[in-house]
């Protein structure tokens, strides 16, 4: 029944067919980004986790300078600590609100927006990463704003996926909850531009180098857009366990999974993951699973090493189908052969016309703790977009050990 009211709530059917603008890191999610951005004409809103790339930055500067109303989010207590070229993009972004005089909004979301008083923030992080641009398109995806997750074109960055939704009824449904996340009644959000020195305390760097605008703009042009009957917005923790479980459970003939992060283990080692519960409760009903996830020692670091996710997972699920005789397999991704940084994707692919495209790793905190957004998008042709870059991946990780 749960299950039921979620479809309910949640589910998106347009009258009309949508059209999905299809992009994946790193090949070319920058130019999507961008052009997302500049081809706002009244209002963006924009809720990211990291913002540290300056060809994104520029983008959002300029809509602002032509007149563009621009309300940000951003999570203010990153993972380590915000980067210095962080820093400076909320400097510039701030000082050139600042100059517009057009009302605009800088939210940053913390504990410590009084660092006096200290808050229980609503959410673990504010991990989303989405653009709702003129209450008619929104852009979504698994990659942050910056120089990995939005690469220029020909560097080296993550693996993720991004696409541009072109209805107003799923803009509208980010809209709303883009406008409780930076509602301040929790004390947990301080808009930069309320604060009398904020916007001109931080030294501004000039970016060091930016992509080529003209090119970015051809690469968009040629990027391929797909027409979509339905669209299933999710949002952590409100809908997130159900509506990925829903995807999962309803599978009946194949599971594909790529994700930066899958833990089977919830809350400790007596807790499984309601999710790896779900894939192999899908592979006994007959189903093809495949699983793709990180290598995690990507982010080794001297004196950080931390429990280990994925090989664990993939050892599971690895067996349970020999013990049981399942078509169900996992791999560690060869990131080197895949030529990417590492995976940053928390994709999925069901029965051969449903994507998953989302910012949400499958672990407890991301699903249960963070602010998250996704989206599962029904159409045979975007299925298929992405299902030949995961047959790619899971291809040359074949051997990866």
């Amino acid at each position: 029944m749960k299950k039921l009211i979620w479809l309910l709530l949640f589910s998106v059917t347009p009258a009309f067919a949508v059209p999905v603008k299809v992009a994946e890191a790193p090949f070319n999610d920058l130019a999507l980004t961008v052009q997302a951005i500049e081809t706002a004409q009244t209002y963006l809103l924009i809720n990211i986790y990291e913002l540290s790339s300056q060809d994104v930055a520029d983008a959002i500067i300029g809509r602002i300078s032509a007149g563009v109303h621009v309300e940000l989010l951003e999570e203010g207590q990153p993972v380590g600590g915000m980067s210095k070229a962080g820093k400076n993009i909320q400097g510039r972004i701030a000082k050139a609100m600042e100059k517009a005089g057009n009302e605009d909004h800088f939210y940053v979301m913390t504990s410590k927006a009084d660092p006096k008083n200290p808050v229980k923030r609503r959410f673990r992080f504010d991990h989303a990463k989405y653009i709702v641009a003129d209450g008619a398109r929104l852009l979504i995806g698994s990659e942050n704003y910056s120089p990995t997750g939005n690469p220029e074109p020909g560097k080296i960055g993550n693996r993720g996926w991004e696409v541009l939704i072109g209805d107003s009824t799923v803009a509208a449904n980010f809209q709303k909850v883009f406008r409780g996340d930076t509602d301040n009644s929790n004390d947990d959000v301080v808009d930069m531009m309320a604060l009398s020195q904020t916007a001109t305390q931080n030294r501004v760097l000039q970016p060091e180098s930016l992509a080529d605008v003209e090119e970015l703009k051809r690469i968009a042009r040629e990027m391929p857009t797909f027409d979509s009957p339905s669209i299933r917005p999710i949002f952590s923790p409100d809908t997130s366990l159900d509506g990925l479980l829903t995807l999962l459970d309803q599978a009946k003939s194949s599971i594909d999974v790529e994700q930066m992060t899958l833990d089977s283990m919830w809350g400790g080692p007596d807790t499984k993951s309601p999710l790896v519960a779900s894939l192999v409760a899908a592979a006994r009903r007959g189903v093809t699973v495949r699983v793709l996830l990180n290598d995690e020692s990507v982010f080794e670091r001297p004196g950080s090493k931390s429990r280990p996710k994925n090989e664990p997972t993939v050892d599971l699920l690895n067996k349970l189908g020999s013990d049981e005789g399942l078509n169900i397999s996992a791999r560690i991704a060869d990131v080197k052969a895949m030529k990417v940084d590492y995976i940053h994707n928390k994709g999925a692919l069901v029965d051969g016309k449903f994507t998953l495209v989302s910012s949400i790793n499958w672990n407890e905190n991301a699903v249960e703790k963070n602010r998250e957004s996704a989206v599962i998008v029904e159409g045979t042709e975007i299925f298929s977009h992405y299902e030949a870059i995961f047959e790619n991946d899971w291809k040359v990780s074949e051997d990866s050990k």
